[in-house]
């Protein structure tokens, strides 16, 4: 478990490495910090943070774990997904496995912004932002406990997609 928390960890300071990149490419090219103007549309705001960093993290994680059966993270910690029936990772297989990985951050992602949207309008916050918020830290707390009560420390997301991550 602590090797497979610490591959994440490292494969999530390579995604922040690229946020950063990507906040400062926005900053150069707005020759500042962008500005919200009003009305902050939440779905294209949403829209907007998914094609440009929950996907392209999605297509680091499945890429790597379907071409090659692990990220540089894993790499590093020395551990692999393999699927559970011995053939060669399929793409849907791991596409499955990462979405449902990485779901939990999307409905974060969806509450932020609805957290945002009332703060520039100085409304209340509205129950859907606290409630996905909310969901979002249960479904990790899912997850870990989950992982950890298992006695193969599979997670949910390995037990749908029918993988296991294993020592190499």
């Amino acid at each position: 478990m602590i090797k497979r928390l610490s591959a994440f960890a490292i494969d999530l300071f390579i995604v922040a490495i690229y946020g950063l990149c990507l906040f400062l490419l926005i900053v150069l090219i707005n020759g500042g910090l962008p500005v919200q103007e009003l009305p902050y549309n939440t779905y294209k705001q949403q829209l907007i943070g998914f094609v440009s960093l929950v996907l392209p993290t999605l297509i680091y994680f499945v890429y790597s774990e379907w071409r090659f059966g692990r990220t540089f993270g894993k790499k590093l910690m020395g551990i692999r997904v393999i699927s559970i029936d011995g053939k060669k990772n399929r793409f849907g297989q791991i596409a499955i496995r990462n979405i449902l990985k990485f779901l939990p951050w999307e409905i974060a992602h969806f509450g932020v912004h609805q957290f945002i949207a009332a703060n520039l309008t100085q409304n209340e916050i509205p129950m859907i932002a606290l409630a996905s918020s909310v969901f979002a830290q249960l479904f990790v707390l899912f997850y870990l406990g989950f992982t950890i009560w298992h006695n193969q420390s599979r997670t949910p997301y390995d037990l749908v997609a029918r993988t296991r991550v294993l020592n190499d």
